[in-house]
């Protein structure tokens, strides 16, 4: 199982996004890459929601002010 978080008593399976885009695999798509191959990691909602960016995508993002998707808590 890729639950890996209680909240409140309840097991809780975070959302993953990579590059804004939601995985369908969670947790368990997000460990088959290696640390070094993203640029930055963003954790909110105490662990609900995980966002990692890779570098190419910062550098597409920067050059047209892409701004980041809302977060739905």
């Amino acid at each position: 199982s890729s639950t890996c978080l209680w909240v409140r008593g309840r097991a809780v399976e975070p959302t993953v996004y990579i590059d804004e885009m939601p995985l369908l695999g969670g947790l368990t798509y997000l460990e088959t890459f290696a640390p070094w191959e993203f640029h930055m990691i963003e954790i909110y909602g105490q662990g609900r929601h995980i966002r990692a960016y890779t570098p190419q995508f910062m550098t597409r993002a920067a050059e047209i002010r892409l701004l980041p998707l809302p977060l739905f808590m």
